[in-house]
């Protein structure tokens, strides 16, 4: 049945049928082929969307020049705002009477201060069929009407009409992005290091900016974006050892997450090796990842690899917090553990104040190993906020995995609703369980009756348990507590001196 008010008062049956099979049952078809007003009745039909896109370009195609210029700059827009459109629109010359005329022709609506196009395919329509100087021409002209009201739309709108080279248009997005991890959001500023990249004739700064942008990416969450970038650096800093061993903590990070958890160790320990004398901060940083990495797949020889390279880090001049945690753990992970707590806490004392989602999950981590969990559970909040803030779902798995033991015991129902959101996390980041260690959950009780005291002690508590990596290492066995996809050897909770 057609609509009310279309043309399908005195149509034949054939004809009837013919818009039907065209429409295939979409009543905004056969409203569209009514107000579009084609005379032909399609005989073998254009798939759907293809055939509506092509009835909104005749009717916007039928409007006069004003207020197809407003369409495109409307098609442009990202935003939809009345009051910057029209500014746009005036120097063009278009008025208010031209939005009246797409309105009524059924292309544009208005309401509250914003405009938007009545069907996607409109936009979709209007857009391809401009030219892309129009296109350009349309951005360069938002742009202009947003300098004063927002300047990084303004940037943004400017980017999309530059044509590489554009050194201006670069600079201004290197900025925007610096100011956004500032802020962190670290997906806005991903975004422009990545279309700088594409502006820039520098072949060094084009390698940086990719640098950043896939640090940018994988940080927000974005591990398929990152992986790209990386290639791409790759490609472009096949000469450049400073920059591919920058792109290594990326690579490494991002294979020990989604693929091959020992080959990304591998990758971070053998890139921040290259830089232990060029760049410490950066290879701590790489260090404590690897060591990380390593203790989660279970393979002490690597945990201690990575001990041993950040206690060359610790004899260096820049004293990274990272190395004092990476050094400690390794050393209680894999041996006697002396003097592994008071580098943790040396490396605690040098990171007071920080509000970097990363190195608090990396203090978190050394304060539970020192046994200060109320301070972990500080710093793991901390940690989660951060994250939240600034949407680094990259560490947010990793921060709730260190406040879910600090819930285990006093908020069992949090603790629970912690591990449900890194798994969220975890998933969103496709960051898949180690190939050692599958991941587990607070509500996972210890199945086996007949195993020893210590896992009939961690279903009671609603949480599957294994004995720590050193025996002895505290008063009772460590559980391995998490859902997300980074299980660590957590120590128990408890207890005073190395845990």
């Amino acid at each position: 049945m057609a609509p009310r008010g279309t043309r399908s008062e005195g149509l034949s049956p054939s004809a009837r049928a013919a818009v039907r099979v065209a429409a295939r049952g979409n009543p905004l078809a056969l409203v569209a082929w009514a107000v579009d007003g084609q005379s032909e009745i399609p005989g073998q039909p254009p798939p759907l969307t293809e055939h509506l896109e092509a009835s909104y370009l005749r009717r916007a195609m039928g409007m006069s020049h004003r207020v197809r210029d407003l369409l495109l700059l409307a098609a442009v827009d990202d935003a939809g705002d009345l009051a910057v459109l029209m500014q746009a629109a005036r120097r063009r010359r278009v008025t208010e009477r031209d939005l009246a005329a797409a309105e009524e022709r059924g292309l544009l609506t208005v309401a509250a201060g914003n405009v938007e196009f009545t069907h996607p395919l409109v936009r979709s329509a209007v857009y391809h069929n401009a030219t892309s100087t129009g296109r350009r021409e349309a951005h360069l002209a938002l742009a202009a009407a947003l300098n004063d009201i927002n300047p990084a739309r303004a940037i943004w709108h400017r980017a999309a009409a530059a044509v590489a080279p554009a050194e201006d248009v670069a600079t201004e997005l290197l900025g925007l992005g610096a100011t956004a991890a500032r802020q962190g959001d670290t997906d806005l500023a991903a975004r422009a290091y990545a279309r700088a990249a594409e502006l820039t004739a520098d072949p060094s700064g084009r390698v940086s900016l990719l640098v950043d942008a896939a640090e940018a990416s994988w940080e927000c969450g974005r591990p398929e974006r990152a992986a790209e970038l990386v290639v791409a650096t790759a490609r472009e800093a096949a000469q450049s050892r400073d920059h591919l061993t920058s792109i290594d903590h990326v690579r490494g990070l991002l294979e020990a997450s989604t693929g091959s958890a020992l080959h990304g160790c591998d990758i971070l320990l053998a890139g921040a090796e290259r830089i232990l004398d060029v760049a410490p901060t950066r290879a701590a940083a790489m260090v404590f990842d690897a060591m990380r990495v390593a203790s989660v797949a279970g393979d002490m020889q690597r945990v201690a690899h990575a001990g041993q390279t950040a206690g060359r880090l610790m004899s260096s001049e820049s004293h990274s917090a990272a190395a004092f945690f990476a050094a400690g753990i390794a050393a209680l992970l894999t041996g006697p553990g002396a003097g592994a707590v008071a580098e943790l806490k040396e490396g605690l004392r040098s990171i007071r104040v920080t509000d970097d989602a990363e190195q608090l999950c990396m203090a978190a981590t050394a304060a539970a190993f020192t046994g200060d969990f109320t301070r972990t559970h500080l710093l793991a909040s901390q940690a989660v906020t951060r994250c939240r803030e600034t949407g680094a779902l990259g560490h947010l798995a990793w921060a709730l995995e260190i406040l879910v033991v600090t819930q285990l015991e006093a908020a069992p129902r949090q603790a629970e609703a912690s591990a449900d959101e890194g798994l969220r996390a975890a998933r969103e980041t496709n960051q898949v369980a180690s190939e050692a260690n599958p991941p587990c959950h607070p509500c996972h009780g210890c199945r086996d009756a007949r195993r020893p005291a210590h896992y009939r002690q961690a279903r009671r508590t609603g949480l599957r348990a294994r004995p720590s990596p050193r025996p002895g290492l505290s008063r009772r066995p460590g559980y391995r507590c998490s859902r997300t996809t980074r299980a660590w050897p957590w120590p128990a909770r408890g207890g005073s001196g190395p845990l």
